[in-house]
């Protein structure tokens, strides 16, 4: 887990080299929890991304305001806000997380270049308009990547397989995605890196935690944009998209790319989600949640269908057919609310 810091120059110019020893490059699904699944293994945890995912609990859903509702595409999120999967994650395992912040361009690459002397993957939060490898070009400040070397002028950073995995990006570029404040949910040159492992709890206490925690966030959420609450409202609103937005077929469609295909989408979450309930499974052996897995499936597909739906009444510009997408998509609502209050039953003595 060492660093290897290697000088030397070329053509009279200084050129330094500050990479991990060992590091291997795992691509993932979702930028917060494939980045944390990268610095964990690089700290000597093995856990699967959905894993990582489920004891950080991640499935949620929130409504993200937008500045032009009739014109932009709504921000329909299925998880929680950025940096949550982080901490939860820390709380639910005894894991130390060291998060810094700085408003000072200098400051905050020497703060990602102390943790990669430290031997640690360094995860920096960004906007994605600064990364040229993005072709989405809009602003968006929670994404977040992994840092494993710094070569002179240029970083070695580490995205989800949809973003193509690895890349070496211009520290110039680097510094204004980190620092910009012009997406939703933006810091300052965010980093985080993992401290200490040697509180790391028991796993099965663990997943209980996460589980029983995750349910009960998304049934009780404090915000009526979020949980359930914001589902319920999601589904009443669908059939109305044809006359809310200026470009109901285009929206409609970016909303299924969205979900179908951004880290930050609704069924890539419940994929995930499903996966890390199955792994629970595996490891807790419990009667009680074993027959819930087919009903996460289900969840899963009812997701997948909506998307399908919201595409093909893009393509058809019939408010019928979306009116039968919502439909469906209010009967998945359902059973997933009817999931996580299983789950929130079954794991009843986890509080946070």
């Amino acid at each position: 887990m060492s660093a290897l810091a290697n000088a030397g120059a070329g053509a009279g110019v200084a050129h330094d080299m500050l990479a991990l020893q060992d590091f291997q490059a795992r691509p993932g699904v979702h930028c917060e929890s494939g980045t944390l699944r990268m610095m964990l293994a690089h700290a000597g945890i093995l856990h699967s991304e959905a894993m990582v995912f489920g004891l950080g609990q991640g499935l949620d859903f929130v409504a993200w305001p937008v500045a032009d509702a009739r014109h932009e595409m709504p921000m329909l999120s299925g998880r929680g806000d950025s940096g949550e999967l982080l901490r939860h994650y820390a709380a639910n395992t005894g894991v130390t997380l060291r998060i810094e912040q700085s408003a000072n361009g200098d400051q905050a690459l020497e703060q990602a270049r102390a943790i990669l002397e430290a031997g640690r993957v360094a995860g920096l939060k960004l906007d994605i308009f600064y990364l040229p490898y993005f072709s989405a070009k809009r602003h968006f400040c929670a994404h977040f990547v992994a840092l494993h070397a710094i070569d002179g002028q240029h970083a070695w950073v580490v995205d989800t397989a949809q973003q193509g995995g690895s890349h070496r990006i211009a520290l110039a570029d680097l510094a204004q995605a980190r620092a910009s404040r012009q997406g939703q949910q933006s810091s300052d040159s965010l980093s985080v890196s993992v401290v200490s492992t040697d509180g790391m709890r028991d796993l099965r206490a663990a997943l209980a935690n996460a589980i029983g925690r995750c349910a009960r966030n998304y049934l009780e959420p404090a915000d009526p944009a979020r949980g359930h609450l914001g589902l319920r409202t999601l589904a009443r609103e669908m059939p109305d998209w044809w006359s809310r937005f200026a470009d109901p077929a285009a929206i409609m469609t970016g909303i299924a790319n969205f979900w179908e295909f951004a880290g930050t989408g609704g069924a890539n979450f419940r994929a995930l989600y499903r996966q890390f309930l199955r792994e629970s499974q595996d490891v807790l052996g419990l009667d009680g949640l074993a027959p819930l897995l087919p009903d996460a499936h289900a969840v899963e597909l009812g997701w997948a269908d909506c998307i399908e739906g919201l595409r093909a009444s893009a393509d058809t510009g019939s408010p019928t057919h979306l009116r039968e997408v919502a439909a469906r998509f209010a009967a998945t609502v359902e059973r997933e609310h009817a999931l996580m209050a299983a789950l929130a039953r079954l794991f009843k003595d986890e509080r946070a």
